[in-house]
């Protein structure tokens, strides 16, 4: 099912990361056709990035794995760095009083 497909995708960010170009394949591979678009974007973006063919050089992808991988966090217990930003905008937000500061109360509080 979809649904399935989805949470499946998602968990390649707890896979080894040595693992996760062979784990991706096999999910690929599952896919429903109709997700293909989907899995490309996922691939060239995040996973392989551009395959190098004939004269064609190869490209990273974007956001390669080393960056969003979470096995080793979850291991540890390590904090996601989403968390950690959140909680300090979510203080530095109390300490100006406003939610969305402009850039010179931003700058006023960071001098202070």
């Amino acid at each position: 099912s979809l649904k399935y497909f989805t949470h499946m995708m998602l968990a390649l960010e707890f896979v080894p990361l040595t693992e996760v170009s062979h784990i991706f394949s096999l999910l690929k591979n599952d896919a429903p056709e109709a997700l293909s678009p989907i899995i490309e974007y996922f691939e060239k973006n995040y996973v392989l990035g551009v395959i190098a063919r004939g004269r064609r050089r190869g490209i990273h992808p974007r956001y390669p794995p080393e960056i969003w991988n979470q096995h080793q966090a979850a291991l540890t217990g390590s904090h996601k760095t989403n968390n950690v930003s959140e909680e300090w905008h979510n203080r530095f937000q109390l300490v100006i009083g406003k939610h969305h500061p402009d850039l010179y109360s931003a700058l006023g509080e960071f001098q202070k």
